[in-house]
């Protein structure tokens, strides 16, 4: 008799132990990478846990020049933990002057929450990150593990990750990179100007 209420024990344990587990992994989900609305885009690195991105938006116009009157541009980074991930944000290339820490959230697979702790310059004219914390949707999904920007003179790419393979093609200082593979001291990404850029470049570039 004491044996079989051993294993009714144990096997309701096991059940729970499996129920708590399922629940974890269901409570600490990835935030996908991709586009989202209104001018957000994340990477998430499911390896280190990392999330990259950029917002960019812009409000009003400039008959005069021709193009919008305020900008709201800062780059993204931190670790996600538990749904929830501090951030630092800052202009690219410009961190020491124009650093601002904040909170990014994980609401649902495909939504997110932003709130910095004050507003970066221009963004008042465009969107308010310290008043309340803003959600973006996700439009496009990509595969991107990391977006980085360029912090030499000039990167070029490569076909292989061989120095015999090195490309006419480039990308400048300040430049976004948005990366889908690493692999040692190579990353392959892709460079979205006039037309998008493929191939790899040096790690040490970005």
């Amino acid at each position: 008799m004491k044996i079989e209420i051993l294993l009714k024990i144990t096997r309701k344990l096991g059940i729970l132990a499996l129920l708590l587990i399922l629940s974890s992994c269901h409570s600490n989900g990835q935030i996908k990478s991709g586009i989202y609305d209104n001018g957000l885009k994340l990477a998430y690195n499911p390896s280190t846990n990392s999330l990259t991105g950029i917002f960019e938006n812009y409000s009003g116009y400039d008959e005069n020049t021709g193009n919008h009157r305020f900008s709201c541009i800062f780059y993204i980074q931190g670790f996600l933990l538990n749904n929830a991930s501090e951030i630092e944000t800052f202009y690219p290339l410009d961190k020491s002057e124009t650093l601002i820490a904040g909170e990014l959230n994980r609401l649902e697979d495909s939504i997110i929450s932003i709130k910095l702790n004050e507003e970066h310059g221009g963004c008042w004219n465009v969107w308010n990150f310290a008043d309340d914390f803003s959600k973006f949707s996700l439009e496009e999904s990509k595969n991107w593990l990391e977006i980085k920007y360029v912090v030499i003179e000039k990167a070029f790419f490569y076909h292989e990750k061989i120095e015999s393979t090195k490309r006419k093609a480039y990308v400048l200082k300040g430049d976004l990179v948005f990366i889908d593979k690493i692999e040692s001291d190579w990353i392959h990404c892709n460079f979205y100007g006039k037309t998008v850029t493929q191939g790899w470049l040096r790690r040490s570039s970005v």
